[in-house]
């Protein structure tokens, strides 16, 4: 189960890396069209996604020093989310010329509340077990 699912992030993650290089040398910035911007949009935020849930659970098995455990996969999937979320709002923000300290620190700190959030959610959830 483990391999099937760190197959289907690294495929998918080979999939949108290959389809941000293609928007970025073969579209005009200055002729393209909404669809081919929400198109290299999602196809970046899927290649961060992918690269950072990689990495994040990489560092999990490195770090705690056990076997891969599917238990480290869907908090790092998360938290990737929540990376490629920030990384794609800021560029967004770019695009449209709004990309300031005031605009990107508020989204930051959205998206460290959130995971907050969610490690609390598993700690509360692990305590009402035991």
């Amino acid at each position: 189960m483990l391999k099937r699912n760190l197959f289907v992030l690294f495929s998918f993650t080979l999939f949108c890396l290959a389809s941000t290089l293609l928007c970025i040398s073969n579209y005009n910035p200055f002729s393209a069209t909404q669809y081919e911007f929400i198109q290299f949009y999602a196809s970046f935020f899927g290649a961060v996604l992918g690269i950072s849930a990689l990495i994040i659970y990489y560092l999990k098995t490195v770090v705690f020093k056990k076997e891969q455990l599917i238990a480290y996969f869907i908090p790092s999937v998360r938290q990737g989310t929540f990376i490629s979320l920030s990384f794609t709002a800021a560029l967004i923000l770019k695009g449209i010329g709004m990309f300031d300290l005031w605009t990107i620190v508020p989204i930051a700190i959205i998206f460290l509340l959130l995971e907050a959030f969610f490690q609390t959610k598993k700690v509360s959830l692990d305590t009402k077990k035991a």
